[in-house]
C-alpha cells in the first residue's frame, strides 16, 4: 500500500542499501538507528532484509517482521 513505511532497528555502519531509501534515521541505543523505509510491498522488502542478518531488526510492521522470521526459518 502506498505512503506504508516500515521501522528497522540498525546496527550503526550497516545496512547502507536500506539507509539510503530511507526516510528517516533516528540514532538509537548502543551503536543502533531507527531507519524508517518505504514499504509498499512487504514480500519484497523482506528479501532486501535478509542479507543482513542480525545487523537489522524489523520494529514495525508485524507483517514485515513475520516475512523476515518466516525466511529465517526456511534458511534454517
Amino acid at each position: 500500500a502506498t505512503g506504508v513505511t516500515a521501522s528497522l532497528r540498525v546496527r550503526a555502519d550497516r545496512g547502507h542499501d536500506l539507509r539510503r531509501t530511507s526516510t528517516d534515521i533516528q540514532p538509537d541505543a548502543d551503536g543502533w538507528d531507527v531507519v524508517t523505509v518505504p514499504c509498499p510491498d512487504p514480500q519484497r522488502l523482506a528479501e532486501r532484509i535478509l542479507p543482513f542478518g542480525a545487523d537489522v531488526v524489523v520494529l514495525d510492521p508485524p507483517e514485515l517482521r513475520d516475512q523476515v522470521v518466516e525466511r529465517f526459518r526456511a534458511l534454517l
